[in-house]
């Protein structure tokens, strides 16, 4: 039996009476069961009421020292207790190893506890792959003292490192697994001598093999820093196959980070040493993407965020499906107009009912064409997109046709005349026209009013025409003024039209609007006449006039060009 050593001021033990006194001299006489255990305080004995008599319990020494329980017998009471003063010892049996019943235990029973657990240290280096060499495994007495000797003649080397004699290494990798274990480099291995590796004194038997902890690997340019423990008691030195796997991987104690593992199954978690976890999948570290700049194979998935999302979250193909299809439920499909404006017309637009109704008469009579269409049917839709006032803008439907001393009037359509039919209507497709044929126009603005006073309605071209190889930048009219024009010159500065979006590759289109051959300067002349000559720079457009003839030219009015910028 071993003592245990009790360095707390008191312990308080059951016993049958509730509670002890301590007096001067030992009691005697009849006394009654109920009564308070009593404590010679010069002796240190103690009495209790036995059977209606005070019987000593225990022999003691002045209340320090050694005290046997004597008389005490096993029980309990919960009222019951004693006392061992500072410094006093009692001894207890030890119990059975694995005892939890909560019985006193002794310090040999707590070493034995302890006895099974033998935390390890840590070797210079593991092997990654069988040993070099071919060596011979020789078991010794049991495992003790047991060898792998080199079967030739060379330096060993284990995962890039070099042991140098005593170096303590984890073998792993043997084709014979019962040749696993810690060893030691007893001999050292050069061009004329074999190595020798010796299995470690402290790991060559059951005991110190089964109950080893995790070794760390300390050298070694693939395991360095690495964890390993045995997977599995053996039951004979020699015979049984040592395999072991990977704990942790690169453990970095400051922040508890843990590398993937690789001997872990699926399910297996590992704890990093600030609490974080790695959990293995089954999948390979490899076959996972990067956080940035991934690369997906196959059919990654991934959360469909609601419809109303506007982040930069990942989006599904259900998300996108659902975003078009919501999208174009908003969308009135445009209906086709004949003709589209090229430039700004000139006219009064008069507001009846906040866009509904409201009306646009172009201030000249007669005919009217629209980009070279003829506009002579009520009911024929139009679009106007270049108002300098862009409130003007819009679908419209004619309602009056231009004839003698007759204005054409313009009401705006009944399905593009309040601000949430001009918002939700798509590009709106032109259907003729010498500019505009076959091209589409999508309004840019938000219209939140319409009316004299109402939001702009911009448009940007959407669509070019398939059949047209070009596409208009700019439009507009110069006049060519009347200044005289010398002999064998041109005019020494442009005529110029601000036009913005022009570059200098574009192609300008040059025509008078109206006959010109009747104006002095333009005639036909056998002699020569003045011509024309336009050119683009940035953001404009260039005329000027060149006189070939033998005399000044003044022309007897101005002419006019339409203009127009293509690329």
């Amino acid at each position: 039996m071993k003592k245990l050593l009790f360095f707390l001021p008191s312990i308080l033990l059951a016993q049958s009476s509730s509670h002890l006194i301590y007096v001067n001299s030992p009691p005697s006489g009849a006394c009654q069961n109920a009564a308070a255990m009593q404590r010679v305080i010069s002796s240190g004995d103690v009495w209790n009421c036995v059977t209606g008599t005070w019987a000593k319990v225990i022999s003691g020494g002045g209340g320090a020292g050694s005290v046997a329980f004597g008389a005490i017998t096993s029980g309990t009471n919960s009222t019951a207790a004693m006392v061992v003063g500072m410094g006093a010892s009692f001894t207890v049996p030890t119990q059975a190893s694995g005892d939890i019943s909560g019985l006193a235990s002794s310090d040999l029973f707590v070493a034995n506890a302890f006895s099974f657990l033998t935390p390890y240290g840590s070797v210079q280096a593991a092997t990654i792959a069988i040993l070099s060499n071919t060596p011979t495994y020789n078991n010794g007495t049991a495992g003790v003292g047991a060898t792998l000797t080199a079967g030739s003649n060379g330096v060993l080397t284990i995962d890039g490192y070099s042991p140098v004699l005593n170096d303590r290494v984890l073998v792993k990798n043997q084709a014979s697994a019962l040749q696993n274990g810690v060893y030691q480099l007893t001999t050292v291995g050069t061009v004329s001598v074999p190595y020798i590796l010796t299995r470690a004194p402290d790991y060559n038997n059951l005991v110190d093999i089964n109950f080893t902890g995790d070794i760390q690997v300390i050298q070694g340019s693939t395991l360095n820093g690495e964890i390993w423990y045995l997977n599995g008691k053996i039951t004979v030195v020699g015979t049984s196959a040592l395999n072991y796997s990977q704990n942790t991987s690169n453990v970095n104690s400051a922040n508890g980070n843990v590398k993937a593992t690789g001997n872990l199954t699926a399910g297996n978690v590992v704890t990093g040493a600030g609490g974080k976890t790695i959990q293995d999948s089954d999948t390979a570290l490899s076959a996972l993407a990067l956080l940035a700049s991934p690369t997906f194979t196959g059919n990654p998935a991934a959360p469909t965020q609601s419809s109303s999302d506007n982040s930069t979250k990942l989006a599904t193909t259900a998300y996108v499906t659902t975003g078009i299809a919501n999208a174009v439920a908003g969308v009135n499909p445009a209906v086709a107009v004949l003709a589209a404006s090229t430039i700004n017309l000139t006219g009064t637009y008069v507001q009846v009912g906040g866009g509904i109704g409201d009306t646009f008469t172009i201030t000249a009579t007669g005919t009217f064409s629209l980009d070279g269409i003829a506009i002579n049917t009520i009911g024929q839709r139009v679009l106007l997109k270049n108002q300098s006032t862009a409130s003007q803008n819009g679908v419209y439907i004619a309602t009056i046709v231009g004839a003698v001393a007759v204005s054409p009037v313009f009401t705006r359509a009944l399905d593009y005349d309040t601000p949430s039919d001009v918002n939700n209507t798509g590009a709106i497709p032109v259907q003729s026209g010498t500019v505009n044929a076959l091209t589409s126009w999508l309004l840019t603005s938000q219209v939140t009013s319409i009316g004299s006073a109402g939001s702009a309605l911009t448009y940007s071209q959407f669509s070019i025409s398939p059949s047209v190889a070009t596409q208009t930048i700019a439009s507009g009219t110069i006049s060519l003024g009347t200044t005289t024009v010398n002999t064998g010159t041109c005019d020494s500065s442009p005529i110029t039209l601000s036009a913005t979006g022009v570059a200098t590759t574009d192609t300008i289109i040059a025509t008078a609007n109206a006959d010109p051959t009747g104006v002095t300067g333009y005639t036909a002349a056998t002699t020569g006449t003045l011509y024309i000559w336009a050119y683009p720079t940035l953001n404009t457009i260039n005329v000027k006039r060149c006189n070939n003839t033998s005399a000044n030219i003044t022309p007897g009015s101005a002419v006019t060009l339409n203009v127009r910028v293509v690329r």
